[in-house]
């Protein structure tokens, strides 16, 4: 990861501003830039603009299980990270 990348991300993650990750030019960390900022933001919205669909489906898991809703889990396509997300999701707090 470039010095650059990592700053934006960095920032990215403290403010959150989507806008951010915009400026990275590695599509790698742009989508985990994205999925930093879905997770934070429990906003699947973000998730979905991720390119690469592993990633996308990790980052829709994440804001699942942040926000205690399996029906986000639905969303995924994955078969092994669908299930991981209801289980954890499914967990009491």
């Amino acid at each position: 990861m470039q010095v650059k990348e990592a700053c934006y991300r960095f920032i990215a993650s403290g403010t959150p501003n989507l806008s951010i990750c915009d400026n990275l030019t590695i599509e790698a960390e742009k989508d985990a830039c994205y999925s930093d900022l879905g997770r934070i933001k429990r906003n699947l919205s973000i998730c979905k603009t991720i390119k690469f669909d592993k990633s996308r489906e990790v980052c829709i898991a994440n804001v699942a299980i942040n926000s205690y809703n399996i029906s986000m889990c639905n969303e995924i396509t994955d078969n092994e990270i669908k299930k991981s997300c209801i289980e954890i999701a499914s967990e009491p707090i």
